[in-house]
């Protein structure tokens, strides 16, 4: 990027960005550029649009420009900004902490189906492997009776979640309203906001209700279920997760956002990718309500095996398995006999 003072309008250093991270195999450039120049000039990306005859700061270039070699180096768009977008609610994200995906929001809508059909004013839910906390977030935010419990092995994944959950209301009553948080992205920029609804890197979901103002969500540490034991909480009307599950024998097939700057731990599971899965789908009865669901996002070839699985634990009355919006099979989901 050769810098002209007075010469880079937003539209012109859009187009230059845009092609230059097509060249470098970046998926949806045009997306990405407007993402990272609405980061560095600290407004929203809509407002881009309103002035692309405008010239750039040099304060924002200088950013846009840090910004822009990142990204082609590719480091996740996320993480150079900052924040994720799950269902309408704008999270903070950063290195060492998995990046919410579409098709979780799919398990979180699988999970609030089935919370409708509860007949309880508190509906309590776990959420093993809580990452950003997104699950737990979006769960409360689209349903006022749910309270979840956060788990996580992981301190900086913890760390993150209790930030956007705090930001969300959730972790205490929010004086105000309490609906946001603010955050410096990776990269030094601007000061951005996390809020329940937000400007972010798309990944679909509508806008959230508004939040419970008392302490909706509660944080654990530990390996699955062991985190769920030392708070002696449970049982649970709803068990949700979305573990790792890629086998490392899938690795070479993964975009180099994913293998060189996610963390491992959080991506890849033994047993072909099964073991996290199967080791959830088994122990879930002992910390579910009679008629209480475990959802399970799961890889596309898992479907046969979690059917399996799910059958031999002799404690669902009901098992099936999801697809997402492609027709593969996404989550494994069974009811605890009554």
């Amino acid at each position: 990027m050769v810098q002209v003072p007075g010469k880079w309008t937003t539209l012109a250093l859009l187009s230059w960005t845009a092609e230059h991270f097509r060249k470098k195999g970046i998926e949806n450039p045009r997306v990405n550029a407007e993402f990272l120049l609405a980061a560095a000039m600290g407004c929203e990306r809509i407002r881009l649009y309103a002035g692309f005859e405008t010239p750039v700061p040099q304060k924002a270039l200088d950013r846009f420009r840090e910004m822009v070699r990142r990204r082609a180096n590719r480091e996740p768009l996320q993480y150079i900004i900052g924040t994720a977008n799950f269902r309408g609610v704008t999270l903070a994200v950063g290195p060492g902490v998995f990046i919410p995906r579409p098709e979780t929001e799919d398990l979180v809508g699988a999970a609030l189906e089935r919370a409708g059909a509860i007949e309880s004013d508190r509906i309590e839910a776990a959420d093993i492997g809580t990452g950003c906390g997104c699950i737990a977030a979006a769960l409360c935010m689209e349903d006022r009776r749910i309270r979840v419990l956060a788990a996580d092995i992981s301190d900086v994944a913890l760390a993150t979640a209790a930030r956007n959950l705090g930001a969300c209301g959730l972790l205490r009553p929010a004086a105000g309203g309490g609906r946001t948080a603010g955050t410096k992205a990776a990269s030094e920029g601007p000061q951005l906001d996390v809020r329940c609804g937000g400007p972010a890197p798309p990944s679909g979901g509508g806008p959230p209700v508004e939040a419970d103002p008392g302490p909706r969500a509660k944080l654990a540490q530990g390996d699955l279920f062991d985190a769920v034991s030392k708070t002696g909480a449970g049982p649970f009307h709803l068990i949700v997760s979305n573990p790792p599950y890629i086998s490392r024998e899938e690795a070479g097939s993964l975009q180099p956002e994913v293998i060189a700057h996610e963390p491992p731990e959080a991506l890849f599971a033994g047993d072909g990718g099964f073991e996290l899965i199967g080791k959830i789908l088994k122990t879930a009865p002992d910390f579910l309500l009679p008629g209480g669901w475990v959802l399970v996002e799961i890889g596309e070839r898992h479907g046969p095996r979690a059917i399996e699985t799910m059958r031999a634990a002799g404690a669902y009355d009901t098992t099936e398995v999801l697809k997402d919006l492609y027709g593969k099979d996404r989550i494994a989901a069974a009811r605890k006999r009554r």
